[in-house]
């Protein structure tokens, strides 16, 4: 979603409420630029039609956690609409990053208590393709690496492709 729909989304809810008083704040846009950076991986159009919709049928008042809301409404909104969401997910620019899949870093690091993996993901810090922050900050994989953890390359192995690059878990 662009910050323009966003704003018009906000502006729409603050109206239906009769929150008036809301954009006479000194820190209003701070607010909006730290509510828009927590939800903007959500996509416009009919999702965010939806989210509005449950938000004005369900609340008396403007909800205090608004990224909140609209995350949870936007999980709702997945769940009973998983073919508009493979939608979506087509819609996003082919990543042909060495280092990640589809903007994630995939790592394991041996536990320190067994004979076991522990494996975790991060968003790639080299192509930045994923903005969702709930991957936590971007990653570099030879950063990973110094701290022990393995980064699969995705050169091979997943998908079956192959290339010159070294592949798997190194």
């Amino acid at each position: 979603m662009e910050k323009d729909v966003f704003k018009k989304f906000i502006n729409e809810l603050v109206i239906y409420f009769g929150a008036d008083n809301f954009f006479k704040k000194e820190n209003n846009e701070s607010r909006l630029d730290i509510w828009f950076a927590a939800v903007k991986f959500i996509p416009s159009g009919d999702p965010l039609n939806f989210i509005l919709a449950q938000i004005k049928n369900d609340f008396d008042s403007l909800p205090r956690n608004i990224p909140r809301v609209i995350k949870q409404y936007w999980t709702i909104y997945q769940e009973s609409n998983r073919d508009k969401i493979e939608h979506y997910r087509t819609e996003r620019p082919e990543n042909k990053c060495q280092y990640c899949i589809d903007g994630l870093l995939l790592m394991r690091k041996k536990s320190n208590c067994g004979d076991h993996y522990v494996e975790s993901v991060g968003r790639c810090g080299h192509c930045k393709s994923r903005t969702e922050t709930q991957f936590g900050p971007f990653l570099f994989a030879d950063r990973q690496r110094e701290k022990g953890y393995k980064v699969y390359t995705p050169a091979r192995g997943i998908r079956g492709e192959i290339s010159g690059r070294d592949y798997g878990w190194i």
